[in-house]
Formats: structure tokens, sequence, C-alpha cells
């Protein structure tokens, strides 16, 4: 049994959040499509994917993990399944690359952010005065 534990920690365990990373997007992307079909989001949203494309400015890959887009509105959304609560700083990056999605100037742009975590005091209390951004936490 301690061999196990030990190939455990050593193969298995420092690439089990990249591996549930990829499953939680899934896990959010579902739970996106549900609420979508069944008319429990604000309005509804009859395109959605993932969305890559490079900055201009860095020549850098950019991703965001789900891009929902409706007559009015875009809403860009990204899944952080990692061990510290999502602060700021990930809202800050989902803000930047959504200016590189070529949408229409007159939609709206929302902003939803999944994490396992939960988030920092100062994105709750930042997300309490914006109506375009929503929190959801796994655990």
């Amino acid at each position: 049994m301690y061999a196990g534990r030990a190939a455990f920690q050593a193969t298995v365990a420092p690439e089990l959040n990249s591996f549930m990373g990829l499953g939680f997007e899934q896990i959010v992307a579902d739970l996106f499509d549900r609420a979508n079909t069944a008319g429990e989001l604000a309005e509804s949203y009859p395109t959605r994917g993932r969305w890559w494309g490079t900055d201009p400015d860095t020549r850098q890959a950019e991703e965001i993990d789900l891009v929902a887009g409706s007559k009015t509105a875009t809403l860009f959304m990204e899944a952080k399944w990692i061990n510290r609560p999502i602060g700021l700083d990930v809202l800050e990056t989902l803000e930047r690359r959504s200016t590189l999605v070529p949408t229409p100037r007159k939609r709206q742009k929302h902003y939803a952010i999944y994490a396992k975590q939960g988030f920092t005091p100062e994105l709750v209390a930042l997300a309490e005065k914006r109506p375009d951004l929503a929190l959801y936490s796994f655990l």
C-alpha cells in the first residue's frame, strides 16, 4: 500500500490539477448549456464555444474557455481548477482577452468566472458592485 501511495504522489498528484482543469471546463460548458436551454439565463445565447487567438501586441497565443453570443451581449467565461482563491488578476486577464475577440460594438460584455476554491475578498467585493460580473464557486 505504501508503494502505491508513493507512486501516486510521484506520478499522478503533480498532474491531477491539469487533468481536472480540462474536465472542469467541460462541466462549466455543460452547466451553461443546460441553463441556456432551460431559459434560466437573463437572455438566450444561441452561439457558444472556446476562443483562441493571438494578442497582436505581445504576439502570444491567448484563449478564453467559453464565449457565448446573443443579439445584445457577449458572455466571456473562465473556469479555474486551482488550489487557491481566484483574484482580480484572473478577471483582468479575462477582460483584456475579451478585447481581442471580434464582437459588434453595441453588444454588452458580461463576465463569469467559475472556480474550484472560491474567490478573494477583493474580487467578491468588486462583483457585488458590477452587474456584468458573476462568480461561481465549485467548493
